[in-house]
């Protein structure tokens, strides 16, 4: 019942966040504190116990993130599986230090699994998402003129949203509101 608890505080924890690069942020917090140099055996023991229920929680959490463009998905799925990867070294390191039969920590293929899913999931995710393009401005514009031109049906049904959304992919500051200069680059996503 404990074991439930612990992974449902992580899982809440993390739902207060939608973007995928802060929940990787807090994974790879949790995970790398859980990876003292040289563990005692029950603190290795609970640590992977944790860890494992961190790996539940992200998995579900990175699944449920405002993920939006392709690159964000492949990126997401290849930093998961690359910090779970750490952590399954790490246990392979300890593991062959230990000596008694009982201290040793048997690896759960499901938690393989799940971590492989969850990455197939946000590859075959990344296909139906945007992929960005980057333009060149040919001539004077601003940001309003080109959320016009460059999202046409969004900025129809809600013209704020899309002015907002290309200031933010782009970084744009409020200097850039109603002039952008001929030569700029500007992303876009299509």
């Amino acid at each position: 019942m404990l074991q439930l608890h612990k992974r449902l505080l992580y899982q809440a924890g993390l739902s207060v966040y939608r973007k995928s690069s802060n929940i990787l942020n807090v994974f790879n917090g949790v995970i790398t504190e859980l990876m003292p140099a040289s563990p005692a055996t029950t603190e290795l023991a609970n640590n992977d116990f944790a860890a494992k229920t961190a790996i539940i929680a992200t998995a579900s959490a990175l699944l449920n993130s405002d993920i939006e463009t392709r690159k964000q998905a492949v990126e997401t799925a290849q930093i998961f599986q690359a910090i779970n990867q750490t952590y399954q070294d790490y246990i392979d390191i300890q593991m062959s230090s230990i000596t008694d039969i009982e201290d040793v920590i048997v690896q759960d293929a499901d938690i393989y699994s799940l971590v492989q899913n969850t990455a197939g999931a946000l590859y075959e995710m990344s296909s139906s998402l945007k992929v960005e393009q980057t333009i060149e401005l040919e001539e004077l514009s601003n940001i309003i003129q080109l959320a016009y031109e460059y999202y046409p049906e969004d900025f129809a049904a809600d013209p704020d949203n899309t002015v907002d959304y290309l200031i933010s992919t782009n970084n744009f500051s409020d200097d850039d509101f109603l002039f952008l200069e001929k030569g700029k680059k500007v992303l876009i996503y299509v």
